[in-house]
């Protein structure tokens, strides 16, 4: 079972001792823009802009944002800012604020994440997501665009074209195909061999 360790950048949104439910609503909120940043569901965002806005924190939660930026601010790029569970947010740029929550999810055999009774594990673009950033692992050549996803009843799949470099250097195209099955216990689990 391999840990693969999903990344979204946030920008000026980084929480220090918080509880683990302030800083899930955090991981939340970063993975359901996760879509919109790779440009796989929705059009993408301004760059200058930040996928995660910090009004659409809560009130309680702002206060805590601001006062986890002014806690940081002697902080070096890299140093750990707050870690629970399967994610942590990490400092990255202190100029501009820059933070990266990662995040670890096993996706075999089974799609499950610390956040897997929240219904947004069988929500078809945060399951399109992980498997986007599943291949980044080992493919980073493809676009968000060469990833196509469709659901039909209760299998989800999905198709990643990627490049690579054969043993003699020269580029070839690949690609990856895989079905999902939506369980009784709401998951989605792999087919092992999406042409069966």
């Amino acid at each position: 079972m391999d840990d693969i360790e999903l990344k979204m950048t946030v920008l000026g949104k980084a929480l220090q001792n918080t509880s683990p439910k302030t800083l899930q609503k955090l991981a939340l909120s970063a993975l359901m823009s996760l879509g919109v940043s790779t440009g796989l569901w929705a059009k993408n965002p301004p760059v200058d802009q930040p996928v995660v806005r910090f009004s659409d924190f809560s009130t309680e939660d702002q206060a805590l944002i601001k006062a986890a930026r002014a806690s940081i601010q002697s902080r070096q790029p890299n140093d750990l800012i707050h870690q629970s569970g399967h994610f942590a947010v990490v400092l990255d740029d202190v100029q501009k604020q820059t933070y990266t929550l990662k995040y670890t999810v096993l996706l075999d055999p089974i799609v499950d994440i610390a956040l897997s009774k929240h219904e947004l594990i069988n929500d078809v673009k945060f399951v399109t997501a992980l498997i986007y950033l599943d291949l980044q692992q080992y493919y980073h050549s493809y676009q968000p665009s060469d990833v196509m996803v469709l659901q039909q009843g209760l299998k989800l799949s999905y198709q990643v074209r990627y490049q690579y470099q054969d043993a003699q250097g020269n580029t070839q195209v690949g690609f990856k195909e895989t079905d999902l099955l939506l369980s009784a216990d709401g998951k989605y689990y792999p087919v092992t061999d999406a042409n069966q």
